[in-house]
């Protein structure tokens, strides 16, 4: 286990010495918020892509090129969630380079209506960076708010609820990687 910074920038150097020190496979887990109504704090999220709105895989790789993850480990994380009875959503996440809304706002609320599940800041510089070097990589996510029409001064990540669902989280992720 490792940890890096927020952002796609930050995360990418871990990513990076991750696999240079010889990582084979690579699951983030992190927090997210929620583009779905669905979808609701201390929910799972399970990313099979991401958008790059992340300000940096645009500079690594044309903007053509996908952010997908390793099918091989999304099926081991949803195998995870089956053998635990933890209720999992599976889908599009958004990887976006800001977090405060500037003058133009966050896409939030468009890529929600485009069927995006959820939103956070590292995911798709994982994808694309595991991608470029042959590496196995997944993202599983625990909501901790609701990112559509977002107002940053009512969010609260640090709610029991979503202390729990990072604690699952983790404890999938280490049996995706070691019972898969």
């Amino acid at each position: 286990m490792i940890s890096h910074g927020v952002g796609a920038s930050g995360s990418a150097v871990c990513f990076e010495e991750l696999i240079r020190g010889g990582a084979r496979e690579i699951i983030r887990v992190g927090t997210a918020g929620s583009l779905n109504p669905e979808i609701r704090d201390g929910d799972l999220v399970i990313a099979t892509a991401a958008v790059r709105e992340d300000g940096l895989t645009d500079k690594l790789v044309l903007p053509g090129y996908p952010a997908v993850c390793s099918f091989e480990l999304l099926s081991k994380l949803q195998e995870a969630s089956d053998r635990r009875n933890v209720k999992t959503y599976t889908g599009i996440v958004l990887t976006t380079g800001a977090f405060y809304p500037g003058p133009e706002g966050l896409p939030n609320n468009y890529y929600s209506k485009a069927g995006v599940i959820a939103v956070e800041m590292e995911v798709s510089a994982l994808f694309v960076i595991a991608s470029l070097h042959g590496v196995k990589a997944g993202a599983i996510l625990a909501i901790d708010g609701i990112a559509v029409d977002f107002d940053a001064g009512k969010y609260n990540p640090h709610r029991e609820r979503v202390k729990e669902a990072i604690e699952e989280e983790i404890v999938l992720a280490l049996e995706a990687l070691t019972n898969g």
